[in-house]
Parts: C-alpha cells; structure tokens; sequence
C-alpha cells in the first residue's frame, strides 16, 4: 500500500498565507513582516491591439479600493478566461511597498494573450442503425474588435429506415435530414456589463412514404 500526504506548511509560510488573506500584499519571511494593509489602487488592462481593453475590463469585476486578497484574483482570472478571444491571463502587482500609490493603493495590471480568431472544423459518423452523418462548423472569436463570437454549425446525415445498405437505391432528397444552427454573443452591450446572446438554428427531418 502507498500512501501520499501533504506537507505541512512551515510556520513562517503559514503567516505569509494568513497576511494575505488580511490584505496585507507584502508579507514575506524570513522576518515574517506583515506589512501594511493594502486595497486594491487603479487597475490597468493590457491586451493585443485586436481586442478592446474596455472589454476585457469588465469581466474583472473588482473596483479600486476593494480590499486585496489571493482570491479576489483569482476570481478576476477565471472571469476573465470566459471571454473566447483570450488565450492567457496575467496578474501582477509590485513587489514592494514603495511601489503603493499615493493613496497607499495596491496597482493592479491585467495582461491577456489572445487565442487564433478563427477555427474551422468537420467531423464524421457513422451509424449501423442511421447510416452516415457530418458535421462542420466555423467560430470567429473576434468578430468586430469587442470579443464578439459568431459559430455557425451544420450537421447532415442520411435517415432511412432501411437502413445504410440502401444509401444508394434509395437516395431520395426526402431521405436526408440536418440541421443548422447560429449563435452570436456581443460582450459588454452598451458598454454595460450586459451580453447580448443570440440563436437561430433550422432542422429538416427525414419522413416517411
């Protein structure tokens, strides 16, 4: 039998964790020093040129002079990463003191990658029962400069209930199904932290006689 047990935080690293979760940015070891109580201070956004700050700016839903703690970043991070268009998310703060605002603020810059604007894709199936099918699709993450994303989806198959075996004999229109799909999702309508969410989709099934 293996057992694997977690080590136990050492006495100094446990105080570090602890001031943080007091608001205190600069505790650190070896002298154990807590240092001041630091709120958040003005929070700066830097993305590629091809995504609008302002966007990414209001999924971080931290506002200046709220108080810091690991967690609240960690939550501007995955809040973040739901917007498609980024790839990666970065925070980083100063690592003194003396690098505090005049209002003894903590700075805050937020840096994003951005992922590839388009992706294209197509699949295929088979089926004893159905028979043959594909699907495609095309996303664009970035559609107008606001993170907007457009996917467009297709899915074909052939629907006889005589099954694959007579693809061929029976290739009859009527014998095709599939549908199609579009979504569309605006960010920050307005400039408000409001999305705007749209879909359509038409399908066509395969009848009998």
């Amino acid at each position: 039998m293996v057992w694997i047990a977690r080590r136990p935080l050492s006495w100094p690293l446990r105080l570090i964790r602890a001031g943080r979760a007091r608001s205190q940015p600069f505790a650190k070891a070896p002298r154990v020093d807590p240092g001041p109580v630091a709120p958040l201070g003005e929070i700066t956004v830097r993305s590629p040129a091809s995504i609008d700050p302002r966007v990414v700016r209001s999924y971080g839903y931290a506002q200046p002079g709220d108080p810091y703690s690991p967690e609240t970043f960690a939550s501007i991070r995955r809040s973040i990463s739901q917007i498609e268009a980024v790839s990666a998310v970065r925070i980083s703060t100063p690592e003194e003191v003396s690098g505090l605002d005049a209002f003894g603020r903590l700075p805050v810059d937020i840096e994003t990658g951005e992922r590839p604007t388009r992706a294209a894709g197509v699949s295929a199936k088979y089926s004893t029962r159905d028979g043959p099918g594909v699907t495609a699709f095309f996303t664009h993450r970035n559609l107008f400069g606001r993170a907007e994303r457009l996917r467009l989806e297709a899915t074909g198959a052939y629907l006889t209930e005589k099954g694959p075996a007579n693809i061929v004999k029976d290739s009859a229109l009527r014998e095709y199904g599939g549908r199609v799909s579009a979504s569309f999702i605006k960010p920050t309508l307005g400039g408000t932290r409001l999305d705007l969410l749209m879909d359509a989709n038409a399908t066509r099934e395969a009848t009998e006689g």
